[in-house]
């Protein structure tokens, strides 16, 4: 259905004679690559958003490999854009590089032409990448057609294999809307700094045709001590599979280049990657080793002073200072903003918001043995109901507990 919608917007695209226009800053922050083979009709679907989206200070670099179908039409309608038109199919992974070859901007975007980029993704990104120089690339939440996610960052198992994290889960769920580390991210949303992506020498063309290009690649930016972000801001809507054209070598190629990658790669998978079966929760975040701390700030039945959400705050900070992952559980009750934001709390903290304490510690036996340290922020253990200590203390499962009290409003 959501073919044959592109394909009546192209129809009418083509026969109305109207031209579509895209940034071509002079001077541009980012370079928009998109690689194409054939699907005009999602083709357009994309610039269009990118119409809409890229900003003043972007250029669109666009390779086309040798398209049958109406996609030299609908270049020649295109306004802005550098189009390359090779001719043969590079496929993916030496277009991109191709196209890298005529990029001038600071940054780097690996675009799928079968996605549809988000109200305000690609400044999103930018300027993560603008805030944290030890960022070498960033990604964000992939969003399939039925609304659920595709992928909010990946996993890379120390078996080499792969894996989209939150796949089937509602975009909207606090665990995937706060910063984190990861593995790798899709290069159908990946924006690199194009000056590392060149020192790098771009997508490594021993992956050629395709699979593991943009994996290896994460790895390699890691590998010489740059990190890769998630940024929950810098959302897609993808046609999962759209633009792939099948082929019975499909599996012999994946096969193959997984081995590959296993070989160039074997030591960081051996030492930092975790094994299948591990929870996925664990895997999704990097580099936070001193353990995870859950802050519970729902106080108990009443509600937090002002003065004892900035505890809570500067003890979030703190630990994340710490190395710890943090998550910051507070009642929707305590908050200001009704959609539950924490004010003050940094972008990489986690922010669950829960009913009451009943919420947080349900949220703790949901994670049992996830958290190695707990601290209670607001009554005190001792003040709290028998069957809620009772409760605490069974979620707790080994845990440690610092027990912060201060006085909620209206307590005695």
């Amino acid at each position: 259905m959501f073919r044959d919608q592109c394909r009546r917007e192209l129809d009418e695209f083509l026969a109305s004679g109207d031209r579509l226009s895209l940034p071509a800053a002079k001077e541009p922050r980012v370079s928009i690559v998109i690689v194409l083979f054939n699907q005009a009709e999602l083709t357009l679907h994309c610039l269009r958003s990118l119409a809409l989206e890229a900003g003043l200070e972007a250029e669109v670099v666009i390779v086309d490999n040798n398209s049958t179908d109406r996609t030299g039409a609908l270049l020649d309608r295109l306004d802005g854009a550098r189009v390359i038109r090779a001719p043969e199919n590079l496929h993916f992974l030496r277009g991109v590089n191709r196209a890298a070859q005529d990029a001038r901007g600071t940054y780097l975007l690996l675009l799928n032409n079968d996605t549809r980029v988000e109200p305000g993704a690609i400044a999103a990104a930018a300027a993560r990448l603008d805030a944290e120089p030890s960022l070498g690339a960033v990604g964000g939440p992939i969003v399939m057609l039925d609304g659920t996610l595709q992928e909010a960052g990946c996993i890379i198992w120390n078996d080499g294999h792969t894996q989209g994290y939150g796949r089937g889960r509602h975009p909207g769920d606090w665990e995937f809307k706060f910063r984190r580390d990861v593995d790798y991210c899709s290069g159908a949303f990946l924006m690199v700094r194009r000056d590392l992506f060149e020192r790098l020498g771009g997508l490594d063309t021993t992956y050629a045709p395709a699979y593991f290009e943009e994996t290896d690649l994460c790895m390699r930016i890691r590998e010489v001590g740059f990190r890769v972000g998630y940024e929950p801001a810098a959302g897609i809507v993808h046609f999962e599979y759209g633009s792939a054209t099948t082929s019975d070598g499909a599996r012999k190629l994946y096969t193959r280049n997984h081995k590959r990658f296993v070989v160039r790669h074997a030591a960081a998978l051996a030492s930092s990657h975790h094994a299948p079966g591990t929870s996925a929760l664990i895997a999704s975040m990097r580099d936070r080793s001193a353990g995870r701390v859950l802050i519970i700030a729902t106080g108990g039945r009443s509600v937090l002073t002002a003065a004892c959400r900035t505890i809570g705050q500067w003890v979030a900070k703190a630990m994340l200072d710490a190395g710890f992952a943090v998550t910051y559980c507070a009642s929707s009750k305590t908050q200001e903003d009704p959609a539950g934001a924490d004010l003050g709390m940094p972008e990489n903290v986690e922010r669950a918001i829960v009913q009451d304490l009943d919420g947080s510690l349900e949220l703790l036996r949901r994670r049992r043995g996830y958290y190695n340290t707990v601290v209670l922020l607001g009554p005190e253990r001792d003040d709290l109901p028998m069957e809620t200590r009772e409760a605490l203390e069974s979620a707790l499962a080994g845990a440690f507990l610092i027990n912060l009290p201060c006085r909620p409003e209206g307590a005695a």
